[in-house]
């Protein structure tokens, strides 16, 4: 991660656009996935995954500055684990 994480105002950027963008990426993941030819109910589920997925980031990164790096990938291998025990 970037040397100035500690620093607020990079901070505040990011996270900032991470909040500003959130509802495009839930627009844009809808669409994009019924566009695939998915169902409304499976669009609308991803959708929402994305877009917890981008707050969460925000919150992540809001609250643990120059520590969320290790958080993130703490969580990528926790995904990663259980998506090999529940995978098929």
């Amino acid at each position: 991660m970037h040397e100035k994480w500690d620093d607020p105002e990079i901070n505040w950027r990011v996270v900032r656009a991470l909040l500003i963008l959130a509802p495009f990426l839930f627009t844009g993941t809808y669409l994009l996935s019924l566009a695939q030819r998915a169902s409304s109910f499976h669009s609308l589920i991803i959708a929402g995954i994305a877009l917890g997925m981008c707050l969460g980031s925000a919150a992540i990164i809001h609250l643990f500055r120059s520590g969320a790096g290790p958080i993130f990938a703490g969580i990528a291998v926790a995904i990663g684990l259980l998506g090999a025990l529940l995978g098929r």
